[in-house]
């Protein structure tokens, strides 16, 4: 009999080990998961250049929309494309949001909201922040306001202040290699075939071009091109000193797109619609140009701001920021209202 018991006991320590072993083995592995950085496609960008223009209030990754809720003091949420099964995130009130295929990006900017954050996690005020999709697990990457940000080469250009300096800034999503890429004061948010196009302010308000691992930078349209989308067909951008007209250049030659005062514009995916704010005349409103057929229509009267585009549709806000309407080509036009959820 006391065979038998010492030879269960031992049995019954080997097996305590083996449950022991295994769950320091699966925290070890799951601390190394949760904490290992992900890494996306080079090629992807975190936003449009014409969203991010726009204050990147509205971002579609992945069959979903991560935005700014009016509605909800400006908090950040997540919606599906059908603007459905919608999801608060947290707490933060982000602009120039970004996402890859596993996390999502923003500049925190909580000191404009009107209720201050309660949680302890929100003690800064502003940086950049990162936030896996599928969880909270969230992660301070810059402790200081900025300006634009854009996320491209599994890399964050940011428009960084400090006193009366004013540039571009470059660095790992890590929050590692942080370093100054661009000596200029411009925005700098659309990246194409691995560099990053802005508009000179201090030489000269030319469309520029700078590799985005650094280097000198070099002028690719001698005009002044304000809010420059680089694609594949050719840039889109605001002649500043022609009257403000929306212009495009196909490598070649520039052309009029709208011989209208135009202040901010956005573009579909697919390149044919082009919504933008017409302004300095009694017929101020939203409109939007059909690529393929020239036409222009106005959608509605009056002053607007902050257009943004995923999920098919075209947000946009009345100039007071109280209002905010979706417009979709061929269904028109409706009140963007979202709920405001419960705090978790």
């Amino acid at each position: 009999m006391a065979g038998n018991k010492k030879k269960g006991s031992a049995v019954g320590g080997i097996v305590i080990f083996i449950i022991v072993a295994a769950l320091i083995g699966g925290l070890i592995f799951y601390n190394y998961y949760t904490g290992r950085l992900l890494l996306s496609d080079p090629s992807t960008i975190g936003n449009t250049a014409a969203n991010l223009y726009n204050l990147g209030l509205f971002c579609e990754s992945d069959g979903r929309i991560y935005f700014s809720n009016p509605n909800d003091d400006g908090v950040l949420y997540s919606m599906s494309t059908d603007l459905k099964d919608f999801k608060r995130l947290n707490e933060d009130y982000p602009r120039y949001i970004n996402a890859d295929e596993h996390y999502v990006y923003y500049s925190r900017m909580n000191n404009l909201k009107e209720k201050k954050a309660e949680s302890v996690f929100t003690f800064y005020a502003n940086g950049i922040f990162r936030l896996k999709k599928n969880s909270k697990d969230m992660k301070m990457l810059h402790n200081k306001p900025i300006g634009s940000l854009l996320v491209y080469q599994n890399r964050l250009f940011y428009q960084y202040y400090e006193q009366n300096l004013v540039n571009i800034r470059s660095m790992g999503i890590d929050g590692e290699d942080d370093k100054e890429l661009i000596d200029d004061e411009s925005v700098a948010v659309s990246a194409y075939n691995g560099r990053l196009y802005y508009n000179g302010f201090k030489s000269d308000h030319y469309l520029r071009s700078i590799d985005t691992a650094g280097g000198s930078s070099r002028v690719e349209l001698d005009q002044n091109a304000y809010n420059a989308v680089v694609t594949s067909k050719g840039t889109f951008f605001i002649d500043t000193a022609d009257h403000y007209h929306l212009m495009f250049n196909d490598g070649s030659a520039t052309r009029t797109l709208v011989e209208e005062q135009v202040s901010s514009y956005n573009i579909t995916p697919d390149g044919r619609y082009i919504y933008y704010q017409k302004d300095g005349s009694d017929s101020n409103g939203i409109y939007l140009y059909d690529t393929i057929n020239g036409s222009s229509g106005m959608i509605l009267a009056g002053d607007y701001k902050w257009l943004n585009i995923a999920g098919g549709y075209c947000f946009f806000y009345s100039y007071d920021g109280s209002t905010v309407y979706a417009h979709k080509a061929g269904e028109g036009l409706s009140y963007f209202n979202p709920p405001k959820l419960p705090a978790k």
